[in-house]
């Protein structure tokens, strides 16, 4: 996501010698000689000078001077000039800005800009990247600090191509301190961009899902699906999930059916994770029996793929897990006092869904084991496993779980 930092080019920059100090007048020479060392001293000089520090001029070139100084390219003998260069140049481009009237020095200003705005944004980066490494809170809300620089220094210079990346930088850090006005803020401006981020969309849909506004949760899904992504086949499934959550069973079929539709001329691995998809949604608004005939699909397909074959696994493990537990809350419900034996009977039912549950788990378990990027899938199948046991009886099976999780440094 780095940017590279723009050279400079002077070109026919005219210099009026009898109007200028000494110093400002050595700035310039010094620089177009790359003797930058002088070039700093004369030009930090003019900017304090009463015949130059109202001068445009004096601002321009301290701009291009710190942008120079500020190089990572530059000679070793011009390193450790400053420390602050590009906000150095930044405060010149602005003052230069205030000062230029006539728009003369506009152009290689904008440049001043373009180049302090690439050096923000590669800074925001880097801080984002070591936030990650840490999940350090302060270098999160520094890369936030940061990218709201980048958007404004791109406004100054017109050249907003990392613009939107900054706000998407912005929205993960928010997103990571839980800042949640902030990741709105910073998300809806993305949607406004028309972001192609699946996450912007379905963090704001959950956001507004959880505080039970179904105006706003629908109008993210809809402008998703319809305005800013009709394509992506992502954008069908978010809506698919929004009706469910109103209960409009028929249109969330109707955006499954156009979320397959979509890819429908990709290859069966692509396909597959649609389903599966479909399937996990349809798992979590307990539409269990067409989950149940998603995840069949998927695993149907010939060529799908190990990974595909994991998901569907995983999710009819899942699903029958959780038919199980809304069994077990039912029997729960049933009155001390009943005598129907309809507490014994739901009971029975839960074990039975409890048993078609652990085939699919055990391959999950088997296919994930030994891959460091799905350990919580991984943990996620040996915890059910070890629900399942206990409430089987079945704890002949209990110690390897419990092998399987130490071995990972867990203890349950």
């Amino acid at each position: 996501m780095r940017k590279i930092t723009l050279i400079i080019a002077l070109i026919g920059l005219s210099v009026s010698m009898n109007a200028q100090s000494v110093k400002l007048q050595s700035a310039i020479s010094d620089f177009r000689n790359s003797r930058l060392s002088k070039a700093k001293e004369n030009i930090d000089a003019a900017t304090e000078h009463e015949a130059t520090k109202n001068d445009p001029k004096t601002w321009i070139y301290r701009g291009l001077i710190y942008c120079q100084l500020g190089d990572p390219n530059i000679k070793d003998k011009y390193k450790g000039l400053c420390t602050n260069c590009y906000e150095v140049a930044y405060e010149a481009a602005i003052r230069c800005k205030e000062l230029d009237q006539t728009q003369e020095f506009k152009q290689l200003n904008d440049q001043v800009f373009r180049v302090v705005g690439n050096a923000y944004y590669n800074k925001t980066v880097d801080v984002y990247n070591e936030a990650t490494q840490k999940n350090d809170s302060n270098l999160y809300k520094e890369a936030m600090r940061l990218a709201e620089e980048v958007v404004k220094i791109n406004t100054f210079s017109g050249d907003k191509t990392s613009t939107k990346d900054a706000y998407w930088i912005a929205g993960l850090s928010a997103e990571m301190v839980k800042d949640m006005k902030s990741v709105e803020k910073y998300y809806k401006i993305l949607i406004r961009m028309n972001t192609e981020k699946e996450r912007v969309y379905k963090t704001l849909f959950e956001l507004y899902r959880s505080q039970n506004d179904t105006t706003k949760a629908l109008t993210i899904a809809t402008n998703y699906s319809t305005k800013n992504r009709p394509n992506d086949f992502q954008s069908h499934l978010l809506m698919a999930n929004a009706y469910l959550w109103v209960g409009n069973m028929d249109k969330a079929k109707e955006s499954s059916n156009t979320a397959i539709e979509k890819v429908a001329g990709a290859n069966d691995s692509v396909k597959g994770l649609v389903m599966c998809q479909i399937g996990n949604i349809l798992n979590d608004a307990k539409e269990f029996d067409l989950a149940k005939q998603y995840f069949d699909q998927a695993l149907g397909l010939a060529s799908a793929g190990n990974l595909v074959k994991f998901e569907a696994n995983q999710g009819l493990g899942i699903l029958y897990y959780n038919h199980a537990a809304d069994f077990i809350e039912e029997a729960n419900k049933v009155p001390e006092t009943d005598e129907t034996g309809k507490y014994e009977e739901l009971l029975n039912k839960s074990k039975d869904e409890f048993r078609l549950a652990i085939p699919y788990f055990t391959t999950a378990i088997q296919m994930v084991e030994n891959d460091k990027y799905r350990v919580q899938q991984y943990v996620l199948a040996l915890r059910a496993l070890k629900t399942i046991y206990a409430r089987l009886e079945m704890y002949d099976q209990l110690p390897d779980i419990t092998k399987r999780l130490q071995a990972i440094g867990l203890e349950n």
